[in-house]
C-alpha cells in the first residue's frame, strides 16, 4: 500500500527480524517497503472464518481495558458475536472462541500476578502498537526512502506519569523467548515510539502465552541503555531484512507482495480438473492435507490457527520417529557422507528399539560416495497453482539424484507392516503431493520427473516401495488423491469435527467440545 503524498518509507516490526528456516528474505524485504503494492485480490474471496488467531482476544481485552466492561460480560459478548465485537471481521471458529475464552481469563490473572510480584501497577493501557519514526528531509540516496519506522505489536501499558512502560507480547501456548534483535527493537520502540509526552525511564518487556496464567519477563532496562542495545543487537539484523534479496519459494509465497511477478515461483496447473467455489491465496503442505483428511476442525485449529496444547505429550511412536529422522538427517547431510552402515550405530544410540530400526535402514540407505550425486536433506519444494490460488509445498526426508533423475525418499517408522493391496498414495498423501511436485519440476538442476521411494522401517523388518513419477497413470492417481482432499478443504466454511480414536492425541482437543465427548 502506498504512503501518502508519494513519500516512500520502510516500517519494520520486531517480528520481521526473525526469519525462520526456509523463510524468504526477498518476501520480507518487500513486506516492509511501502512503495511495493500488495498483489491484486480480484477474484479471491475473504476467509469464511477469521485466520487471525489473536484478533478476538485483542478485541475482548480492548472491551475490558478501554471500555471497562466486566469480564463476565466481555466473555458473554465474545460468544454472542462469535469474536467480532461489532467489527467487520469474519467470525471465529467455535474452537477459537473456546481458546480465546481461556486465554482472556489467563491473561487477566497473569496481569494481577505480575502487578503483585513487581509491586507496581502500570494502569494506563495503550493501543496495539508503538512506532518509532525517523523522517528524512529528502529521500536517502541508498534506498530512496523518506522515512524509516520501527514498530512492535502487543498490549502496551504505562504508568500514570509516563515514567515506565511495559509491552506484553503474545504466543499461543507457553510464553516464548524472543531473539536478541527482537528484544532490542521492542525496547527501542517502547522508549522512542509515540504514545506519551514523557520519555519513560524504564521499560519492561513481558511474554504471555495463551495457556499459562503466569507471564515471563523477557527484558527490563533503563531508557539510557536502549540505543546502545539496539545498535549492538538489532541494527545489522534490521539492515539485512530491509536489503534482503534471496528468493526462497515455499511457505512465504502466497502472502508475498512479489508473488505475481516473482521469477522464483514455479507456476503449474497441478490439478487442472478440480473445480472450486471459493478461491483465496494460501499455502498448503502435505501435512495440511493429512490433517484435514483426518479432521477438518483439527486442521483449522492446529495448522491454520497454530493452536497446540502445551500439556499434551508426544506418543512414544512419534518420539521414536523424530529421533530416527534426526539421526538420518545428521548422517545424510554432509557433502562427504557415505552409505550408512551397522558400524555407525555403535555410538550415541542408547535406545535399543531405535538402534534396531536404524539397523534396518542400513540395508536401504541410498547415499553414495559418488561426488556426482546431488543430495538435499529435507529441502522445501513448492509449486503455485494460480487458478486455485494454492501454493503446494512439501519437504521430502531426502532428495537425491540417480542416473540423472531426482529420487524423493520418504522414510516412515511403524510398528506394523504395510497393508497389502492398499494404495500407497491413499495411505500416505505426501507421496501424491511429491509426485505432483516432481512432475511439475519443483526440484532444480535436473529434468522434471523421477521417482518417489517409501522407506518403511520396523524394528525387525523393512520395505522399500518405488513410484515412477513419469507414468501418466501415476500422475492421474496422484491428482485424484490430492483433489479428493483439497477440493473439500478449499470450499470448507465450517471445519467441523470428525471424532474418533485420533481425538485422544489431538493437539486441539482442549478447545474441542466434540473431541472431549468422544
Amino acid at each position: 500500500m502506498l504512503s501518502g503524498h508519494g513519500r516512500f518509507g520502510i516500517r519494520v516490526g520486531s517480528g520481521d527480524l526473525n526469519i525462520g528456516p526456509g523463510g524468504c528474505r526477498a518476501a520480507r524485504a518487500a513486506k516492509v517497503r511501502s512503495e511495493i503494492r500488495r498483489p491484486s485480490a480480484a477474484g479471491f474471496t475473504r476467509p469464511a472464518l477469521t485466520d487471525f488467531t489473536l484478533g478476538p482476544l485483542m478485541a475482548a481485552l480492548d472491551r475490558a481495558e478501554f471500555d471497562r466492561v466486566d469480564d463476565t460480560d466481555v466473555l458473554a459478548e465474545l460468544a454472542a458475536t462469535h469474536g467480532r465485537f461489532g467489527r467487520g471481521e469474519p467470525p471465529a471458529h467455535p474452537g477459537l472462541i473456546s481458546w480465546t475464552t481461556q486465554a482472556f481469563r489467563l491473561f487477566r490473572v497473569a496481569r494481577r500476578h505480575h502487578e503483585q510480584w513487581f509491586g507496581r501497577s502500570l494502569p494506563v493501557p495503550g493501543g496495539p502498537s508503538w512506532v518509532a519514526r525517523d523522517d528524512r528531509p529528502r529521500p536517502d540516496p541508498r534506498r530512496g526512502m523518506s522515512y524509516y519506522e520501527r514498530s512492535c505489536w502487543g498490549r502496551r501499558y504505562a504508568s500514570d506519569d509516563g515514567s515506565a512502560r511495559e509491552l506484553w507480547t503474545f504466543s499461543f501456548g507457553v510464553p516464548k523467548e524472543k531473539t536478541a534483535a527482537e528484544l532490542a527493537t521492542i525496547a527501542y520502540v517502547a522508549v522512542h515510539g509515540a504514545g506519551g509526552a514523557a520519555t519513560p525511564h524504564r521499560v519492561r518487556l513481558v511474554g504471555f502465552g495463551g495457556a499459562a496464567d503466569r507471564a515471563l519477563v523477557l527484558r527490563e532496562c533503563d531508557s539510557t541503555e536502549v540505543d546502545r542495545i539496539f545498535d549492538a543487537d538489532a541494527r545489522s539484523v534490521l539492515t539485512s531484512v530491509i536489503d534482503g534479496i534471496e528468493r526462497t519459494p515455499g511457505g512465504d509465497c502466497t502472502g508475498c507482495k512479489l508473488i505475481e511477478k516473482c521469477p522464483a515461483v514455479l507456476r503449474h496447473r497441478l490439478l487442472p480438473d478440480l473445480t472450486i467455489a471459493r478461491r483465496r491465496r494460501r499455502t498448503l503442505s502435505a501435512t495440511d492435507l493429512r490433517y484435514y483428511r483426518d479432521c477438518p476442525k483439527r486442521f483449522h485449529l492446529v495448522r491454520e490457527l497454530k493452536l497446540r496444547d502445551p500439556a499434551l505429550t508426544e506418543s512414544a511412536a512419534v518420539t521414536t520417529g523424530r529421533v530416527v529422522d534426526a539421526w538420518l538427517n545428521d548422517r545424510h547431510l554432509p557433502v562427504t557422507a557415505s552409505r550408512c552402515t551397522p558400524h555407525d550405530l555403535r555410538t550415541g544410540l542408547s535406545d535399543g528399539v531405535i538402534r534396531r530400526i536404524l539397523a534396518q535402514h542400513t540395508a536401504l540407505c541410498p547415499v553414495s560416495s559418488d561426488p556426482g550425486q546431488h543430495r538435499l536433506v529435507q529441502p522445501t519444494l513448492a509449486a503455485y497453482d494460480e487458478r486455485l490460488g494454492v501454493n503446494l509445498v512439501a519437504t521430502p526426508d531426502l532428495l537425491y539424484s540417480r542416473n540423472g533423475r531426482w529420487v524423493w525418499r520418504e522414510t516412515k517408522t511403524s510398528a506394523y507392516p504395510l497393508r497389502a493391496g492398499r494404495s500407497l498414495m491413499h495411505t500416505y498423501p505426501q507421496l501424491a503431493v511429491g509426485t505432483l511436485l516432481l512432475s511439475a519440476g519443483a526440484a532444480d538442476r535436473l529434468a522434471p520427473g523421477g521417482s518417489i521411494e517409501l522407506e518403511h522401517l520396523q524394528e525387525n523388518d523393512c520395505a522399500l516401495e518405488e513410484i515412477d513419477v513419469d507414468l501418466p497413470e501415476v500422475i492421474a492417481e496422484a491428482r485424484a488423491v490430492v483433489a479428493e482432499i483439497l477440493g473439500p478443504l478449499l470450499d470448507d466454511t465450517v471445519f467441523a469435527a470428525k471424532t474418533g480414536p485420533a481425538c485422544a492425541g489431538c493437539e486441539a482437543r482442549r478447545w474441542c467440545a466434540e473431541g472431549q465427548q468422544s
